[in-house]
């Protein structure tokens, strides 16, 4: 491998020794992300035309009215602003009385609060989404530099500009943004306690992760996954238990608060929120779509005498594991098949979404059919491309490992649960961009050793 002096224009490394190449040395170990002159620049000249794009297509979601504030969190934002607390209504499906409860996590009911009050307006929140969504581009841009090059890691940066599932939800009152940009600081922090094995990043990676699950407890499976391949990668180091634990510790430091909380005011152990069951069961019944169905809940009501409406969110919470479990059990091949059908369907589109694609009336008239069509394309275009960077960077071996896990995390919790594409989106999507980021940049240096071929 041949690299010119650092601070040339010549000294990057080339994406053929990096990912094709059977070489240990790792992409740009020595130098940093911003080690060349240029470097800065680039980022710089890459997010403002990010947050231009973003600008424009902010303003024209706002002059033709396609906003959808009226969302679950929010509306818990706003009974907090109301002086009702934080409490939910269940979706009126067990009555209509908004009671005290922890339903959602807490971490985006607050953050819309804050801003909501701050600012007097729910368009506040788009230009929040804003800003999260230019903050993303830069750790995708960090991500793609810490574990490939820099040609790779500009590559994805500027597919990350145009990609538009990344600012088509700004006007959508949802904690996507957010929990995205959490996301790749922990899967950031994840790449550097791997490769430079640091305890300081895995204290970092724990903190991000504990942050995110006050935003998507799920992300507690990921946090599993972590620690089995921090596990296996220093079972042989006599560090390894003290690291583990404080991985461990640093992911509760950030939850734990709110699990007090919780004890306190509600008298009742609820780590985060209660609302896992409710997704459990509507993927292992009978009467499961793969996807949110409510009437599924009331009918399990019914077969229950009333049992659901007399509980609270806490009881029910059990009652659908319980229910779900005992599905399971009763009908292990039927589940099974489903549980198939929903990890198919994390990687392509949901029924309900195709749907809505389709709509002519409705949500789609407020913007959200723009929002499923345009989506689909974006997708369909990255899709393949990222497959192939994940095979052109095949022999970066083990330093692959973390963005693999967000693969198994993500896939894993749609199959156990009922989910939206937009987890796919918040999870996995920055990943996918990267690899494309990869697959385009191995292009590119194929085109370059043509052009220079001919001109010799």
């Amino acid at each position: 491998m041949v690299s010119s002096a650092p601070g040339s224009a010549e000294s990057d490394v080339s994406l053929t020794s990096n990912l094709g190449s059977t070489s240990p040395v790792r992409a740009e170990k020595r130098r940093g992300a911003f080690a060349l002159a240029g470097d800065l620049r680039f980022v710089l000249l890459g997010l403002a035309a990010g947050a231009l794009m973003r600008i424009a297509f902010l303003a024209l979601m706002l002059s033709r009215g396609w906003t959808h504030y009226d969302v679950d969190e929010v509306r818990v934002a706003h009974a907090l602003l109301d002086g009702r607390g934080y409490s939910f209504d269940y979706f009126g499906l067990f009555g209509n009385a908004l009671v005290p409860g922890a339903f959602f996590p807490p971490l985006y009911v607050y953050d819309a609060y804050w801003i909501m009050r701050l600012f007097g307006s729910e368009t506040a929140l788009a230009v929040q989404n804003l800003v999260f969504s230019v903050a993303i581009l830069a750790l995708v841009y960090l991500i793609a530099h810490r574990v490939f090059n820099r040609t790779a890691a500009r590559a994805a940066l500027w597919v990350g500009v145009v990609y538009l599932p990344f600012f088509s939800r700004m006007t959508h009152g949802s904690p996507v943004y957010l929990k995205m940009l959490l996301m790749c600081l922990a899967l950031w922090s994840l790449l550097q306690a791997w490769l430079d094995d640091r305890t300081r990043d895995v204290v970092a990676t724990g903190l991000w992760t504990g942050l995110l699950a006050l935003a998507m407890p799920d992300v507690l499976v990921f946090a599993a996954l972590v620690a089995v391949a921090f596990m296996l990668r220093w079972r042989l180091r006599p560090a390894a238990v003290s690291r583990l634990a404080l991985f461990g510790l640093a992911v509760l430091v950030p939850i734990l608060p709110w699990t007090v909380r919780n004890a306190v005011r509600l008298h009742r152990f609820c780590l985060i929120s209660s609302n896992g069951g409710m997704n459990f069961y509507m993927a292992h019944c009978a009467a499961t779509h793969n996807e949110p169905n409510f009437p599924t809940l009331t009918a399990l009501d019914d077969a229950l005498g009333g049992e659901v409406t007399r509980a609270d969110e806490f009881g029910r919470d059990k009652i659908f594991y319980r229910e779900g479990w005992r599905y399971v059990r009763a009908h292990p091949l039927d589940d099974f098949r489903h549980v198939l059908q929903r990890g198919f369907l994390h990687w392509t589109f949901r029924p309900s979404f195709l749907t809505l694609a389709e709509s002519e009336a409705g949500r789609g008239a407020s913007g959200s059919r723009f929002y499923s069509r345009s989506y689909i394309v974006a997708y369909v275009i990255l899709l393949p491309l990222a497959p192939w960077g994940l095979w052109r960077s095949r022999q970066r071996g083990l330093d692959l490992v973390p963005l693999l896990v967000t693969f198994v995390y993500s896939t894993a919790v749609s199959m156990a649960f009922v989910v939206q594409t937009k987890q796919r989106l918040i999870k996995v999507e920055p990943v996918l961009v990267v690899l494309a980021g990869v697959a385009l940049a191995g292009w590119w240096e194929a085109w370059r050793r043509r052009g220079r071929a001919v001109a010799r």
